[in-house]
């Protein structure tokens, strides 16, 4: 199978964004990819051997806009996309994203609003490390991670001196009474929970 064909089955569009200009270059091609969220630029792979395609002009962003939307129109419509059915694939790639941040910026106000008063003793960059893993399966920092897994001994090693023993006890009563338990406990359920994108990546979260 020939890679156009590969790239018309899997419908991925190439799209022109208006902050991606690069003086002397043009417009860096993005694209993004049917049924999934976001953008990736024409630069990124992971084994770091591409370079990021530029369209465009590179003297004049405001022609440079408007040509390398042109030859990206040009550049989905060979590959069998028309204009149309681009923008569909592009807005709906947008929508998704952006309700996926709106899902988690909306949690982590409540979690916030949530913390109780007891906890109020606990460095907040910890408290807040703390709900991004929750929310969505970032991983919390070797310390966190260690205190999840109920790895006494590695919690130690990894504990910076800024923590108290008040501290160390309002960490481990707010995970007890307000973490879902199926977040903590053991590194292997800490590990699923990372791998599966916490309760966004879960669909717990709803709009």
């Amino acid at each position: 199978m020939s890679n156009t064909s590969k790239v018309a089955e899997e419908r991925i569009v190439a799209i022109v964004l208006a902050g991606k200009w690069v003086k002397g270059l043009g417009h860096e091609v993005c694209f993004a990819k049917e049924g999934e969220q976001g953008y990736y630029s024409s630069g990124d792979d992971p084994s770091g051997g591409a370079a990021p395609w530029y369209w465009g002009d590179g003297v004049n962003e405001t022609i440079s806009l408007e040509k390398a939307q042109d030859t990206a129109d040009e550049y989905n419509e060979r590959r069998g996309i028309s204009k149309k059915d681009a923008a569909k694939i592009v807005a709906a790639s947008m929508r998704d994203s952006i309700r996926k941040t709106s899902l988690i910026d909306r949690e982590r106000v409540r979690m916030e609003q949530d913390v109780p008063e007891y906890a109020g003793c606990i460095p907040y960059r910890s408290l807040f490390s703390l709900f991004d893993y929750v929310i969505s399966g970032q991983g919390p920092g070797g310390f966190l991670e260690a205190v999840l897994a109920n790895d006494l001994n590695k919690s130690l090693t990894k504990a910076d001196g800024e923590w108290t023993l008040e501290q160390l006890r309002a960490l481990t009563t707010y995970i007890y009474n307000h973490l879902p338990d199926e977040c903590w406990k053991y590194q292997a359920k800490v590990d699923a929970w990372k791998k599966a994108g916490g309760k966004v990546g879960q669909g717990w979260l709803k709009a």
